[in-house]
């Protein structure tokens, strides 16, 4: 937990700070926590052997995969600051360098950001941006410390996309704080859970605009955040990306935009969809009511369906879904899903169609090419383009028949001959 003051920085330990934040409040009023802020599980005081995520470094290293951060273009940040307009106060807590918060026009541009690097550069554009963990302020004393205020006028952000897959120590801290217990459920990602926290952010009547994932409108793990949202807001606004690409390295290339207000008003929402390229340098003007080729609106209001109360967005292919599912006919009761390849290396055998233009692959090895599916690309009654193929190799086929594939492996084969299956000969 740190905070600065007259250019100096105070620390406090997440045991120190969990203590701090339950005590009594004749406790948690003395002087000594006036500095308190929280920086608290995603950060540098956790051990390499628990693989936790770094607090520091570049955002053009492996870290930013793991920390899910991939930093906002400016046009999506003129995108997102027009949806939610002139505000007095907003904050966004996962600013990164502070693009989102450069695009908004409000008095008050609060900030917070994990990584010791873009909160220094942000605060150097004059945004008033504290380093750690935003996940934190789900508790009411840190947000009296951090931010001076229980609830803030507006929110707006991209929040880390962080799986729990090969993550589960970072939700196992988030446990400890009882203010999260209850609103966590299996196979949530970083990004619903920084939805709830918007949720008891915003003061009545606040809005929220984020860009996310989809999946979490018809995952089961989303059932939380959707009750949530249905119950205590209205969704004014739902950009979707459908298959473009908004960020060239980034694990889920699936983006929306979702803009809601912390109201039960009941106002039609307005569905946006982006289908070509060239259309998104226009998307502000299509926002403003023009007319844009590439891109649709419509009024409405979001699609219920289901026991687990699954959101549809009310586009053609969403319909389909919608009719598929008021069959009761799911995926799941056709196919049974098990582990999949374990390559050890996926950043060699996992290839995007950029990588496989580049090897230049004659038929017959494109013949181990296999298509990648995630499990996040699997919907209840359909499966999504995951955009990368997947090198098969299973020893059916000997290595020299496939010259090219060789070449590219070869550098890499004292790594290779490392990997646990190899060395228990589960592997070739």
């Amino acid at each position: 937990v740190t905070r600065q003051r007259n250019g100096q920085s105070w620390g406090l330990g997440a045991e120190a700070l969990q203590s701090a934040v339950q005590a009594p409040s004749s406790l948690r009023s003395h002087r000594s926590y006036d500095a308190v802020i929280i920086r608290w599980s995603l950060q540098v005081q956790a051990t390499e052997e628990e693989g936790q995520l770094s607090g520091s470094g570049s955002p053009e290293t492996a870290d930013r995969r793991r920390l899910g951060a991939y930093m906002t273009p400016p046009w999506l940040a003129q995108v997102m600051g027009q949806l939610l307009g002139p505000v007095e106060t907003v904050i966004d807590p996962a600013c990164g360098t502070g693009h989102l918060l450069d695009a908004i026009d409000a008095p008050v541009r609060l900030g917070v950001e994990i990584d010791t690097g873009r909160a220094r550069t942000a605060q150097s554009k004059g945004h008033r941006v504290h380093q750690g963990d935003a996940l934190s302020l789900i508790c009411p004393n840190a947000r009296d410390m951090l931010l001076g205020r229980r609830q803030v006028q507006a929110i707006i952000g991209n929040p880390p996309y962080v799986g729990e897959k090969g993550n589960s120590h970072l939700f196992r801290r988030l446990r400890t704080l009882p203010e999260w217990q209850g609103k966590l459920v299996p196979r949530q990602d970083l990004q619903q859970l920084f939805l709830l926290l918007a949720l008891e952010l915003l003061e009545p009547g606040g809005e929220c605009v984020f860009l996310m994932n989809p999946y979490w409108l018809t995952s089961d793990a989303g059932e939380v955040v959707r009750q949530r949202l249905s119950q205590e807001s209205t969704l004014l606004t739902l950009v979707d990306f459908g298959q473009l690409r908004l960020f060239d390295d980034a694990p889920g290339q699936h983006h929306l935009i979702i803009h809601f207000r912390k109201t039960t008003e009941g106002k039609p929402t307005r569905f946006v969809s982006v289908r070509e390229r060239n259309a998104l340098s226009r998307l502000t003007l299509a926002l403003a009511g023009q007319s844009v080729p590439g891109i649709t609106m419509q009024s409405g209001t979001i699609r219920v369906s289901g026991p687990k109360a699954r959101w549809y967005n009310p586009s053609a292919h969403d319909t389909q879904l919608q009719h598929m599912e008021a069959i009761g006919l799911t995926l799941g009761d056709r196919f049974e899903t098990h582990q999949g390849v374990v390559s050890g290396a996926d950043d060699l055998f996992l290839l995007t169609p950029e990588k496989l233009a580049e090897l230049n692959l004659t038929d017959r090895e494109k013949s181990v090419l296999k298509r990648v599916v995630r499990a996040r690309h699997i919907r209840p009654f359909g499966i999504s383009d995951s955009n990368q193929s997947v090198l098969y190799l299973d020893g059916q086929t000997p290595i020299e028949n496939l010259p090219t594939i060789a070449t590219y492996l070869s550098p890499h084969r004292a790594r290779l001959a490392a990997r646990r299956e190899v060395r228990n000969q589960r592997m070739p």
